[in-house]
């Protein structure tokens, strides 16, 4: 039997919180393959250098910043997660040609508007959202991590003797989870699996939604709202 996989927190024993939340943050040691960037200069308003990195932004800044030329540092002004940088690199390059000052280089004259449409259009995710916005696009929210594993290793962790065709019982396995997912996603949820826990966490939009119809409520209820105080 294969080595138990304990020591990588997606074989934690696994808990599944009732409780809805309504706001969790990113980690913000959380990484993909790589980023897309978007860097400032003081020196260069209304100027952002758009390119990709493997490593972390802040350091692809400081290397640019190296520069005799750069009269000061690069700053992040934003950054987003992304599976396929070299790709999407491309394509946000692609979305913004109007803007860019020079075919050659990765300049682009546009405002911050500009840019998080491009995100938004190509589907990438800012690393300043919040779980609860990822909540409106996906079912389910991964933050914890692993290395790849065989289907053998990942029965043998969860002691499941499995007779059979591995690939087919492991669909199985995955359909009966996802009646309780559908379960949590009626309920207004996504699922997000952190450091062991399953969270069902507030869509953002029904969160909004909610907010509105209680105003709405109230002001029926009592009237326009006034201050409190008497």
């Amino acid at each position: 039997m294969a080595e138990k996989l304990m020591h990588n927190t997606m074989f934690l024993p696994l808990s599944l919180e009732k409780e809805k939340v309504k706001h969790l943050d990113i980690p913000s040691g959380l990484r993909s393959q790589g980023w897309i960037y978007a860097l400032k200069n003081p020196y260069m308003p209304g100027i952002f250098k758009i390119g990709m990195t493997v490593n972390e932004p802040e350091i692809r800044a400081a290397q640019i910043s190296q520069g005799t030329g750069i009269p000061a540092p690069f700053e992040v002004h934003s950054a987003y997660f992304s599976d396929n940088p070299r790709g999407h690199e491309q394509e946000f390059h692609q979305y913004l040609s109007n803007c860019r000052i020079n075919p050659g280089r990765e300049f682009f004259r546009c405002t911050e508007e500009e840019i998080a449409e491009a995100a938004d259009a190509i589907g990438l995710i800012s690393r300043s959202a919040t779980i609860e916005e990822l909540a409106d696009s996906y079912d389910v929210i991964c933050i914890e991590q692993s290395e790849p594993f065989s289907l053998q290793e990942l029965f043998d962790d969860l002691d499941i003797s499995v007779f059979g065709c591995q690939y087919a019982a492991t669909k199985r396995l995955v359909e009966i989870g996802r009646e309780y997912l559908h379960l949590v996603n009626r309920g207004g949820c996504s699922l997000a699996f952190m450091d062991g826990r399953g969270i069902p966490v507030v869509r953002e939009y029904i969160q909004h939604r909610e907010a509105y119809i209680a105003s709405q409520e109230a002001a029926g209820v009592y009237g326009p709202q006034k201050p409190g105080g008497f």
